[in-house]
C-alpha cells in the first residue's frame, strides 16, 4: 500500500503539534462495513488515536435509535469503547496511562442532542467527522452512513522510543473484519492490516 505525500505531510504536522490540537486526515474512503481505519501517532511521552469504526459493526444499525433496546445497544458500546486501556492494550512502553477518551457518532446525537460523549465532558466536535451517505441497514430502515469514532490519548511517564499494542475490538464485534492501521512516529510511517488473527501494531 502506497503512502501519499499528504500522509506524509500530516505526519509532519501531526509531530509538530501537541495533542489535541491537531487532528488525523485520511484520503475519504468508501464507507464499508467490516472494515475499520485506525489512526495512531507517537510523540515523545504521548500516545494518540482515532478509531473509525462503522455504526452496523458496533450496534448492528445505523439509523437513529428508536426503541428501548437500540438506545441500550448504543449505551453499552460507548461504556465498553470508553475503557480505552482495555480496547487497546499497551504492551509496551509500560507507566503510560489513559488520560482522555472522546466518543463520537450521530447515533449519540439522536439520543442526547449533541455530537459527542466524554468522559471528562469536554465540548469538542472533530470537523473530520462524517456521516452523511444515505445507506439500508440490516433492519430495512434508510438511515445515514453512521459511524462511532473514538479518540485516545495516553500519557506515558518516560520518553517513548519502541513498543507495542493489542488491540481488542474483534472478539467484542463479530461483524468487524479488519481494520487499516496507520502509524505516526517521528521516524516515520507503517501501516498494518488487522484482523482477528493479527491484531498487534509495533513501532
Amino acid at each position: 500500500m502506497n503512502v501519499s505525500r499528504k500522509h506524509c505531510y500530516m505526519a509532519a504536522s501531526l509531530l509538530a503539534l501537541s495533542w489535541p490540537a491537531v487532528a488525523f486526515e485520511r484520503d475519504h474512503e468508501a464507507h464499508e462495513h467490516g472494515h475499520a481505519t485506525l489512526d495512531i501517532a507517537v510523540e515523545n511521552t504521548e500516545i494518540a488515536m482515532r478509531f473509525a469504526v462503522p455504526a452496523m459493526d458496533i450496534v448492528g444499525f445505523e439509523h437513529d435509535p428508536g426503541t428501548e433496546e437500540q438506545k441500550q445497544r448504543v449505551q453499552d458500546a460507548v461504556a465498553y469503547l470508553e475503557q480505552g486501556d482495555q480496547v487497546v492494550m499497551l504492551s509496551k512502553p509500560t507507566g503510560c496511562e489513559l488520560e482522555k477518551v472522546a466518543v463520537h457518532s450521530a447515533l449519540l446525537e439522536a439520543m442526547h442532542g449533541k455530537h459527542d460523549h466524554d468522559e471528562h465532558h469536554e465540548d469538542e466536535h472533530d470537523e473530520h467527522y462524517d456521516d452523511a451517505h444515505n445507506d439500508h441497514d440490516e433492519e430495512g430502515h434508510e438511515g445515514t452512513h453512521s459511524e462511532f469514532e473514538v479518540t485516545y490519548h495516553f500519557e506515558c511517564d518516560a520518553t517513548i522510543t519502541a513498543g507495542h499494542m493489542t488491540v481488542n475490538m474483534f472478539d467484542r464485534f463479530a461483524s468487524l473484519k479488519e481494520i487499516e492501521a496507520q502509524l505516526i512516529t517521528a521516524s516515520g510511517q507503517a501501516l498494518f492490516e488487522l484482523n482477528k488473527d493479527q491484531t498487534e501494531v509495533t513501532w
